[in-house]
């Protein structure tokens, strides 16, 4: 069984399209609402 935990405190108000990538070490998505493209790295 798989369980989901929260890193951080909320940094989007309706992110979409998560993304992982090695080559540049990170989750990327946008914030819809903001128009924002979002990196969390580990």
């Amino acid at each position: 069984m798989t369980h989901a935990e929260q890193l951080t405190d909320p940094v989007a108000y309706h992110g979409e399209g998560p993304c992982w990538s090695g080559t540049w070490g990170g989750l990327r998505f946008v914030d819809m609402l903001a128009g924002d493209l979002l990196t969390l790295t580990p």
